[in-house]
């Protein structure tokens, strides 16, 4: 049976706002959870240090957070004062609205740095935005009123003040070019998001990079301090133990999920890493 406890902000309608999550609820978060849809967080207070698909980040107040669906998050460790605020969406309701296009840039910048961190005049502006559209879905639903017009209006406002935060903290015109190590990095991390549940060999993405496994190797070990190697299985164990926890499947049918040849192989791959 669903675990009841797994903490969802994935959403039944178009848009969902939360007034605040905090401590209660965050123990919850030490399991890695799927994003279904798309979510908006601004850090109110404390600090956190979180991973995002596989890539750790220390969030901290004033800090926007953007997940795009299908991310994977977990919260590692946390300050007891730490408060978000949330706006979840579906993503075919932002499809509707149009945006996606216009905002293209920014969206190919979000994907890749999921963290920005703004002044406190803009975190306050981004709250009012934020509390004005919560009171405005609560008078809706309160009376029953189910207009989509407002919603959508509402909720292109908040994204395009967003985009406007975006633009002044950031010029995609002027970002700097990636060193050729830091490149490689980035393009064999969205490569293992993109195969993680095909492919789980060096050789693999070394062949998509079209360079040799040694020197991909090489190059992740002196940029991250990890190994290539790790980062495949991060990501592979991530899926596992969002499906372990929070889905109805069997063992064998979260094994066939990840390309594992047999349930006892996939238990072999786990406890190795994990320890459980």
């Amino acid at each position: 049976m669903k675990n009841q406890s797994l903490p969802s902000i994935d959403v039944t309608d178009n848009v969902q706002i939360t007034s605040a999550i905090s401590e209660e609820r965050f123990d919850r978060y030490i399991y890695p959870h799927r994003f279904e849809n798309g979510c908006f967080l601004i850090v109110v207070q404390g600090e956190a240090k979180v991973t995002i698909n596989i890539l750790d980040y220390d969030i901290k107040q004033n800090d926007v957070i953007t997940l795009v669906p299908g991310t994977i998050i977990q919260i590692k460790k946390y300050s007891k004062d730490l408060l978000l605020k949330t706006i979840a969406f579906s993503a075919d309701f932002v499809k509707e609205i149009g945006i996606v296009k216009n905002s293209l840039p920014h969206l190919m910048y979000v994907r890749n740095n999921p963290i920005l961190s703004i002044s406190e005049t803009e975190a306050s502006l981004l709250i009012e935005a934020y509390s004005s559209f919560s009171k405005i879905l609560n008078y809706l639903g309160e009376n029953n009123i189910k207009d989509e017009m407002v919603v959508k209006s509402m909720l292109m406002s908040f994204l395009y003040c967003l985009i406007a935060i975006y633009e002044l903290n950031i010029d995609l015109n002027d970002i700097p070019p990636l060193s050729r190590s830091k490149e490689i990095t980035k393009e064999f991390q969205s490569l293992i998001l993109r195969y993680y549940k095909e492919e789980r060999s060096v050789g693999f993405y070394a062949g998509k990079l079209f360079i040799s496994p040694k020197y991909l190797s090489d190059v992740i070990k002196n940029t991250t301090g990890k190994s290539s190697t790790d980062f495949i299985s991060e990501a592979v164990l991530l899926d596992a133990k969002v499906q372990l926890k929070s889905t109805i499947r069997t063992i064998q049918e979260i094994a066939d999920s990840l390309n594992f040849p047999n349930q006892s192989f996939f238990a072999k791959y786990f406890k190795k890493h994990v320890g459980l």
